[in-house]
Order: structure tokens, then sequence, then C-alpha cells
């Protein structure tokens, strides 16, 4: 029977289903808007935060709020540059340094200024997230080491090489009484710690291959409340909750069957510690954006590659093998196209450099065979005029010969005509004969030179004694 004085209970129609059902898919998408209106509104708060790999620093047990924290920087360490303040629901401030100057100015001077300032409670920190992080990078493993070698060798072996060692402890084997073949070394810095990780471990004549500490990915959790960020030392929940159903017990005391299974933190169907949870997921994957942003393992020390390791000298693959024949024959082809394009250039300039001097050279040749032909044209023309002045002086030279056999001949022609006749017809004819001769020499001493004027001189006097002979 229906309740006394309700309404009776009455099917809903489909027409009813439907728009409850568009009603409720409306208010989840409103509430899905709404949900990531939030998260748009959350995401510049977090652009504020540094985009580099300086770490922020924990400020805890300080009486102030954020304005008296500005103004105490601002007035006692007025050169710290910071670029954000952030105050946490614990009372614990997280400030942002920009430069590592800043930093470490904040982790030297801040709490000895606060102390003076009457908080003497004050603790500035790096988060211990990060320092973890940071203080694995400095920590390096050695396998298989003898039992026999003392700690005090291995320690005096890496000074010997110039290593900053802090500690080399020796770990022990799992019933935690007798020690094991294992050391871990811990550095002062990262680049000792890589530097051993190049070389290895060497005593005197043996050698141990050495290893780094692996950073440690997985989310901190806490096993009381099943969240994240914390531990249960530090946790504020007042009961437990368990993390196969969610409920405030124990796993150990949980009945619920394996198909009832609860996460307590994301209401999925698995445990609240699996790493299917999303939200385990996205912690992790801030783990690794926090290890990779504060880690030097790109910035390892350059040390001498060791002749048998795979990650110095890896192995060929076989598959990429054509690819890397192409790769190398459109290398090798752009290379030839550059050095022949360089040739060309080479070429081109020899030869406009060849062709230069050439012409130069010719030039000069030309103007000194110019320079030849008019000696040789002037010397010829000097000898035809000296073979000129010779013909002219060996003609009249046979001319006065002639004359002179021609005015024998008639000497003697007239001497025999005037045989008869008395003396002094002779001498008028002497007279008229020495008158030519005189004619006669003084025109050959008109054409020929001095040494000429002697040899008809000479000729005279013999024409004189034939003349006188005659008589």
């Amino acid at each position: 029977m229906p309740p006394k004085g309700g309404r009776k209970y009455t099917r809903p129609t489909q027409g009813t289903t439907r728009q409850q059902r568009t009603t409720t898919t409306q208010g989840s998408s409103s509430q899905q808007r709404s949900t990531q209106g939030s998260v748009t509104t959350t995401q510049p708060s977090q652009s504020h935060q540094p985009q580099f790999g300086i770490a922020p620093l924990i400020l805890e047990g300080a009486s102030l709020n954020k304005l008296q924290l500005n103004d105490l920087l601002k007035t006692q360490l007025a050169d710290v540059q910071v670029h954000n303040i952030q105050l946490g629901r614990n009372g614990t401030f997280t400030v942002y340094a920009k430069d590592v100057k800043s930093f470490n100015r904040l982790l030297n001077d801040l709490t000895p200024i606060l102390a003076n300032n009457g908080t003497t409670t004050a603790k500035v920190f790096v988060p211990r997230s990060i320092q973890k992080v940071q203080d694995t990078e400095k920590i390096a493993f050695v396998k298989r080491v003898d039992l026999e070698i003392p700690i005090e060798r291995i320690s005096e072996a890496l000074k010997e090489k110039g290593l900053a060692v802090t500690e080399v402890i020796r770990l022990k084997s799992k019933d935690k009484t007798t020690d094991s073949q294992t050391l871990k070394i811990s550095f002062s810095d990262t680049s000792n710690r890589n530097t051993l990780v190049q070389t290895g471990l060497q005593i005197d004549y043996m050698h141990f291959e050495a290893e780094p500490a692996s950073q440690n990915s997985k989310p901190v959790q806490c096993f009381t409340c099943m969240k994240f960020n914390h531990v249960a030392k530090y946790c504020k929940s007042d009961h437990p909750t368990c993390a196969r159903c969610g409920e405030n017990h124990q796993l150990n005391q949980c009945t619920v069957a394996d198909d009832a299974v609860k996460c307590a933190n994301c209401k999925g169907n698995h445990l609240a510690t699996s790493s299917d949870c999303p939200i385990y997921k996205s912690q992790q994957k801030k783990v690794l954006q926090m290890i990779n942003q504060y880690t030097t393992t790109n910035k390892q020390a350059t040390q001498v590659p060791s002749l048998y390791s795979s990650t110095d000298f890896p192995q060929l693959s076989q598959f990429n093998q054509p690819q890397k024949i192409v790769l190398t024959e459109n290398l090798l082809s752009d290379i030839l196209t550059s050095l022949t394009n360089k040739m060309e250039s080479i070429l081109e300039e020899t030869t406009t450099r060849l062709f230069s001097t050439l012409s130069k050279k010719i030039l000069r040749f030309e103007r000194t065979l110019n320079q030849l032909t008019r000696t040789n044209t002037e010397e010829n023309q000097h000898e035809h005029s000296d073979s000129d002045s010779n013909e002219e002086e060996s003609s009249s030279d046979t001319i006065n010969t002639q004359r002179q056999h021609q005015s024998a001949e008639n000497q003697t022609t007239s001497s025999k005509d005037t045989s008869t006749k008395p003396k002094p017809s002779t001498k008028a004819n002497t007279n008229k004969k020495t008158t030519t001769h005189k004619e006669g020499t003084a025109s050959n001493k008109r054409s020929r030179t001095l040494n000429d004027s002697s040899d008809t001189s000479n000729n005279a006097r013999k024409d004189q004694k034939l003349a006188t002979d005659d008589d």
C-alpha cells in the first residue's frame, strides 16, 4: 500500500526520463565548464613560477606575512632579485630567486637577518624533494669490489686522481649483517661523479666500472591518508584511509570484494597505490619534470671514452643502412659540387692572372722589337751612305788616274813632236803641264780626304819625273 497521505508512485514516462537525462547532461556539462574555467584561471598562477633550473627556497618558522617579508627583502637585501613569493597554508614561504647570486644570498643571509629582527626560529632551506634530486646527482655506485680491499685505500686512490670525495661506504648484504661488494661513493659536486662514471675506479692495477645513482621517479605518497607529496610522519589526518576501498580503516581490516575496489583519490576501480591511477601518473609526470629541471646529467665532464663501452661506441644498426647510404651520397655530392665550384673559381683567377702577365710580356717584347728595328734601319742607312761615299771616291780616283795617263800620253807625244825644237819651248810645255797638273790636283782635293791628297801629290811627283826623263 502507498504511504498514508502520500502521492501514489507512478513510473516515469519516457519523456520525463529524457528530460532528466538532458538536465543531468546539461548539469554535468556546466560543471565541466566550471571546472575548465577554474583550470584556466589557475593556469596564469602557475605561469608565474620560474621556468629555469634555479630551485626555490622554503622559509619556515617566520612569523611574518607576505607584505612584511617583501619589505624586509627590499630593505635588507636590496641587491637580491626575487621572481615571486608564495605563502602556504601551513605558514611556510616559497621564494623564487631570479639568478644564482640571489639564490645564494637568500640561502646564506636571510636566516641571520630574520634572527636580528626577532624571529629566531626561522629557517631557510631548499625543498627536500629538490635537495634529494641534487644529492642523488653526486652519488655513484661501484659493484664487484673485492672485500679484501679496504675503504681507506679506495679513498686514497680516488684522491690521487684529483676527485673530491666526501664519503665512501660499503653497502650491507640482504641479511644486513655482512658487507657486500658494492660501494657507494659520494662527491662534492656532479662533475667529479661524472668523471668517475666515465673513467671507472682504478686501484693500482685493478679496474672497476662505476655507474651513476638513478633518480627515483616514483611520487611520494602517504600511507595514512593515501595523498601525495608527504609521508605518514608528517600527515595531519586523524584517521587512516584504506587503500582498497577508501573507507576509514586499515588495509588489513578491509573485507570488500575484488570487484568493489575503489581508489580513495580518483574513485576508480583500482587500489590507491596503483600506477594506473591518473592522479598517480600526473604526480609522476611532475616528478620527472623536476628531475629534468634540476639535474645536470647533460653537462657531464668530457673524458676519454672507454674502449669497451657500448655508450661511447654503440653498435651500428642494420635497418637504417640504406638511409645512411643516401645521406652519405648526398653529402658527397654536396662536397663535390662545392669543391668543383671552388676549383673553377681558382682556375678562372689563375687564367686571368696568366693572361694579364702574358699580355704585359708581349707588349714589352714588341717595344724591344721596335727599338731593334729602328737601330737596324739607322745602321743600314749609315752603311749605305758610307758605301756611296767610297764609290764616289773610287770613281774620282779612276777619273784622276785616267787623266794622268792621258796627260802622260800627251806629254810623250808632245815630246816626240818637239824634240827638234829648242829648249825654251820645252820649258813652256812643262809650265803648261804643271798648270794642268795643278788643276787636276785641286779638283782631286775637293773630292778626296787628307790621305788621298798625299797620294795625288806622290802621283804628281812621279809624273814630273817621267816628264823630265822624256825631256
